[in-house]
């Protein structure tokens, strides 16, 4: 098994307090795994360690790739516009490999109304979503998210999901919610911190990609149809669609029949 994650006996103590208590865990690559407990068990530190922002009293954590990580709550004291602040973000980390848009992300999550005033005066929402579109912009292999769905509208958490669910043909994703929140079970995985417990909620599907050129028009072709269990993304002019292995052939051949060009098919 390859692993993006590999924790033996993590223990976190702060004066006399346990928060995390001997915790070993191996979280296989594109993985998508939920962290779930009651509140105050430890969800949040047990992210930050996973993420290297804080080191465990004892044991060993070997995390090899970058990570991308959105806290629960961004800081409510910026004054800078949510451009101004994305844009940096996005500055510290393109590269010719990276070339991921603050502003297509603001659109997904249609907030790019709001790209000139300063976080400190967001809704709870919005503020959310520029903190998920902040940890979005590192490009990373891990990708982090404590309550991303907090604040957000079942339109803007379908949107997410269905995004976090394409990311991980590439990526690992650790993620926290409410206990109260009425989220889909898209997991692969379940982290429970009452137990310490690590355990698979299902075989993990073995995906193709298919990329095609962008078409404005895409989404009212027929062939939607066809596809409607993938995942379709559209960035930097091309679209991308995600689909079971099995399913491959069957899709490929509703594309060239309805002319579209296919510009790569990959694992």
């Amino acid at each position: 098994m390859n692993l993006a994650i590999k924790a033996q006996n993590i223990s976190l103590t702060r004066g006399h307090q346990t928060i995390i208590n001997n915790l070993s865990i191996n979280i296989p690559k594109y993985s998508i795994t939920r962290v779930t407990g009651p509140n105050g068990i430890g969800k949040s530190t047990t992210l930050k360690i996973l993420a290297k922002l804080i080191s465990p009293s004892s044991g060993q954590l070997q995390v090899t790739e970058s990570i991308g990580y959105a806290p629960d709550l961004l800081p409510k004291n910026i004054k800078l516009s949510v451009s101004m602040f994305l844009q940096s973000i996005q500055n510290l980390h393109k590269t010719r490999h990276n070339t991921h848009d603050w502003f297509e992300y603001s659109e997904m999550l249609n907030i790019s109304k709001y790209k000139d005033i300063k976080l400190q005066n967001l809704s709870k929402g919005t503020l959310q979503k520029v903190n998920i579109i902040q940890s979005l912009l590192k490009n990373a292999s891990i990708l982090i998210l404590d309550e991303p769905f907090s604040g957000l509208d079942k339109t803007s958490e379908m949107l997410l999901i269905k995004h976090l669910q394409h990311l991980s043909s590439n990526k690992t994703i650790i993620y926290t919610s409410h206990e109260t929140e009425i989220i889909p079970n898209f997991a692969t995985h379940i982290l429970n911190l009452e137990d310490n417990s690590y355990k698979s909620l299902t075989t993990v599907r073995t995906y193709k990609t298919i990329t095609i050129p962008y078409m404005p028009n895409f989404n009212d072709l027929k062939i939607l149809d066809q596809i409607k269990n993938s995942n379709i993304n559209i960035s930097n002019n091309i679209i991308t669609i995600q689909v079971p292995k099995s399913q491959t052939n069957e899709v490929l051949k509703a594309l060239i029949n309805h002319g579209i060009e296919i510009l790569e098919v990959k694992e």
